[in-house]
C-alpha cells in the first residue's frame, strides 16, 4: 500500500501577546491488509475482500482524509514575577473509516469472518421474511416464518440505503473496505496556565540578574 499527507499553515505573532496559527492538512492511506490483528489468522478472517486470499487494494484503518486544527495562545506578563497564559486548540476532523459487512461467517464458507455487503438495487428480487407470516411446520418451520406481504421491511430498507450518502451509491453493488465514514470530529481543547517567578529578580551591583526559580 502507500499513504501520502499534505499540509499547509499560517501563523502570526501580535504584539507578542497574542500567538494564532491554522493548519489544513489532507491525506490518503491504501493497503491490502491492515495488520491490526494479533496473529496471521486474525488478518486474513477479519480482513473484508471479495476474495479473501487476493484482498485488493483499499483505504486503509489509518486514512486521515481532512483535518484543520487552529490553535491560539494569549500570553501577558504582570508586575515582572508572573505570566498569564490562555491556550485554545481547536481541532476539525473528518470521521473514522468502516465497512459495511456481512459479519459472522454469513455466507457459512468457513473462510472468512467479515465479508463485503451486497446491495441490491431499488427494485431486486430481495425477499423479506417475519416471524409468524408463514404456517408453522414443527420440523422445517417451528417459528412460522413467512414472506412479508405488507412490504414494510422493504421499504424500510431501502429507506435506510437511500438515506446513507454512501450506500445509495452502491446499489448493484458490493461495498468497499472502510468507504463508510462516521460524522466529522470536533475537538476543543483549553489550557489555563500562570507562571510565577521566585526569589530575587533585581539585578545585583554587578547588573547580573540572579537565575529565578518558577513554578506553574
Amino acid at each position: 500500500g502507500y499513504r501520502y499527507q499534505l499540509t499547509g499553515s499560517v501563523g502570526q505573532t501580535i504584539n507578542n501577546l497574542i500567538d494564532a496559527s491554522v493548519a489544513y492538512t489532507y491525506g490518503k492511506s491504501y493497503d491490502i491488509s491492515n495488520g491490526i490483528r494479533n496473529s496471521p489468522q486474525s488478518n486474513w478472517e477479519l480482513n473484508p475482500a471479495l476474495n479473501v486470499n487476493n484482498p485488493a487494494l483499499a483505504l486503509s484503518n489509518f486514512d486521515l482524509r481532512h483535518r484543520v486544527v487552529a490553535s491560539l495562545n494569549l500570553h501577558k506578563t504582570f508586575a515582572q514575577r508572573f505570566t498569564g497564559y490562555f491556550t485554545s486548540v481547536l481541532t476539525y476532523a473528518s470521521g473514522s473509516p468502516y465497512t459495511w459487512v456481512y459479519n459472522n461467517n454469513f455466507f457459512g464458507n468457513g473462510q472468512q469472518n467479515v465479508q463485503l455487503a451486497y446491495i441490491p438495487p431499488p427494485r431486486s428480487d430481495l425477499v423479506f421474511v417475519s416471524k409468524g407470516a408463514g404456517p408453522v411446520v414443527p420440523t422445517t418451520n417451528p417459528t412460522g416464518y413467512g414472506v412479508d406481504a405488507s412490504g414494510a421491511q422493504s421499504a424500510a430498507f431501502n429507506s435506510f440505503v437511500d438515506n446513507d450518502s454512501y450506500l445509495k451509491t452502491r446499489r448493484g453493488q458490493y461495498t468497499e473496505r472502510n468507504a463508510g465514514r462516521t460524522p466529522w470530529n470536533n475537538q476543543a481543547d483549553i489550557r489555563l496556565m500562570m507562571d510565577v517567578k521566585l526569589g530575587n529578580l533585581e539585578a545585583n551591583a554587578a547588573g547580573i540578574t540572579p537565575k529565578a526559580h518558577t513554578i506553574q
